[in-house]
């Protein structure tokens, strides 16, 4: 008997025993083989997917191809966390039930099946209808995205029509008074500032397609010293990076966790127009059993800009006599994407701090 033939064997005894009290349990749930080709449904999973267990094994693909194309990545993402040694793992996404003609939207939860010395048997998964959930959801989200619209609209055009304001006095300017430096440093500038808020405009209602891998904090951390330091040191503002023991991965976009920093120390640099000194602080961090990376971004100087924690992620935000533009709403919506977020502090009146969460990978153990 072959080794395939062997372990088809033992999942399908495996199954069997799966049949007899899956049914006993009060909610939709599924017993897969690791490989999936190997499925035990309860009578409540049948009844969600309309598909019968015999239709699934017959038919391996089957339940990937009712998922919807656009969330089939956000399956195979959780399925790779869950091999990666995430436990559990939760995934929402869109499935077509057979002889339906609308989607539904399910909850997925999944653990690994391990044996007594740790070998993965397979995948148990627990599924909820969360279709009206959803809907809810959405509703709530696009009313905030219209109220938050509305703002950045407003927002961009009193800018655009400032800055136009001032380019227009600086041209009138070299009309009358021949060549006059400042006046063409005012329109560079104001051009410049212009051309700036229309990227990040585009930033925000064209999000670019980003792809989460494993990546290495402390390298990400040193790439961005390199990068930024002698650009603060013009501004006299001086940048230290401290590492409090081992970093585990995380999985995140790293040219999307490079554009949210830039954003983020684009920022704290404007709280200290006197220069000063920034220091991001990287540790691990766990909350409620979960694994975090903990960043925190703190300005220190002598003349530190007073600022509320509720107006930092407001569109167009002016620190002193900079604006930030979108920077901060855009710096959370990365982050957000990630299942990271940031807060602001404002511990006191010489220092100011953003701290950033980002889930670690799951199969490092922590010290």
């Amino acid at each position: 008997m072959s080794a395939r033939s062997q372990i088809k064997d033992q999942l399908l005894a495996f199954k069997s025993r799966a049949y007899a009290f899956l049914d006993f349990i009060p909610c939709a749930i599924a017993v897969w083989s690791r490989d999936g080709l190997f499925c035990a449904l309860n009578e409540r999973t049948m009844r969600l997917t309309g598909y019968s267990t015999n239709e699934f094994q017959n038919t391996p693909s089957l339940w990937i191809s009712r998922i919807h194309p656009l969330d089939t990545a956000a399956f195979l993402t959780a399925r790779k966390r869950l091999e990666g040694g995430e436990d559990p793992v939760s995934c929402e996404y869109r499935f077509l039930p057979k002889g339906l003609h609308q989607e539904r939207w399910l909850k997925e939860t999944s653990r690994t099946i391990q044996t007594g010395d740790r070998e993965n048997m397979g995948i148990i998964s627990v599924y909820s209808d969360v279709s009206e959930f959803v809907a809810l959801r959405q509703s709530k989200e696009d009313e905030n995205r219209i109220g938050q619209v509305k703002q950045v609209i407003d927002g961009l055009t009193h800018e655009v029509t400032n800055n136009l304001q001032v380019i227009r006095g600086a041209f009138d300017s070299l009309s009358h008074g021949g060549v006059n430096s400042t006046a063409h440093r005012v329109m560079e500038d104001h051009v410049e500032q212009t051309n700036k808020l229309m990227k990040e405009l585009s930033e925000y209602f064209y999000r670019p397609s980003c792809e989460a891998i494993d990546s290495d904090p402390a390298v990400m951390l040193e790439e961005l010293a390199r990068r930024t330091k002698n650009d603060l040191l013009k501004d006299g503002i001086r940048l230290q990076v401290v590492h409090r023991g081992p970093l585990l991965p995380t999985r995140i976009d790293p040219a999307e966790f490079r554009k949210a920093f830039d954003k983020v120390l684009e920022f704290s640099r404007a709280f200290i127009p006197n220069g000063g000194e920034l220091k991001i602080d990287a540790s691990l961090r766990k909350i409620e059993g979960e694994r975090y990376l903990e960043l925190t971004v703190s300005s220190t100087g002598a003349a530190c800009i007073p600022m509320q924690a509720d107006d930092v992620f407001r569109p167009f935000l002016r620190v002193g006599e900079q604006s930030v533009g979108l920077s901060m709403i855009l710096a959370q919506e990365i982050l957000r994407r990630h299942d990271g977020k940031i807060v602001f502090e404002k511990s006191r009146e010489k220092l100011a701090t953003f701290r950033i969460l980002l889930r670690t990978r799951k199969d490092h153990e922590m010290a």
